[in-house]
């Protein structure tokens, strides 16, 4: 490890200490790689930019509205057709059901202003 390389067990005192530990109680990693995935992207792609400002309005945009509207991961897990661990599906076949319905939501959508979105119903 050079002198420029953040060293890592540093870093997970830090976040410790801030209360956003990547080691989860239960012993599972938070540590998803879709942080890494798009620091790779954003680091090799030439069309494809990324807009600090732009992304942390967003995301105070959306928890703005998550707060307004009551909604939580406890609100989403209530709903009938979404997996739970009760059930027998463990947090990878759970992410892997959210990851396909964000999918298909965002593949069936009509971005045209014309066009209304296409409703998929179960």
């Amino acid at each position: 490890m050079s002198d420029d390389d953040a060293d890592p067990e540093l870093l997970e005192l830090l976040r410790q200490s801030l209360g956003i530990s990547s080691v989860r109680q239960d012993g599972l990693s938070s540590n998803t790689g879709v942080l890494a995935d798009a620091e790779h992207v954003y680091n090799n792609s030439i069309d494809v930019a990324i807009d600090m400002y732009g992304t942390k309005a967003a995301a105070a945009s959306i928890y703005k509205a998550m707060q307004e509207r009551g909604y939580s991961t406890q609100a989403w897990s209530e709903h009938e057709l979404h997996p739970k661990q009760a059930e027998g599906f463990s947090e990878i076949d759970i992410l892997n059901f959210i990851f396909t319905m964000d999918l298909l939501n965002f593949s069936l959508a009509d971005h045209r202003e014309e066009w209304r979105q296409i409703p998929v119903e179960c």
